[in-house]
């Protein structure tokens, strides 16, 4: 599934997606992208993580995703 397809699930599906990721880093990095208050870029998301790269933080998305 692509981030574009995740975003357009409705909140709860996104919230029941995420509340299965097992590991504790990447299910923070999906609440941050994708249940925080709008659209935040990459950029605002690792900043509010806390010291790591955009890039990282997209990877650790996609893979997920793709285990979906």
């Amino acid at each position: 599934m692509s981030t574009r397809a995740f975003r357009r699930l409705s909140r709860a599906e996104r919230r029941g997606f995420i509340n299965t990721i097992e590991d504790p880093l990447t299910r923070r990095a999906f609440e941050i992208v994708f249940l925080g208050p709008g659209k935040v870029s990459w950029r605002k998301a690792a900043l509010l993580y806390g010291g790591i790269s955009p890039e990282t933080l997209r990877v650790w998305v996609w893979q997920e995703l793709q285990r979906a």
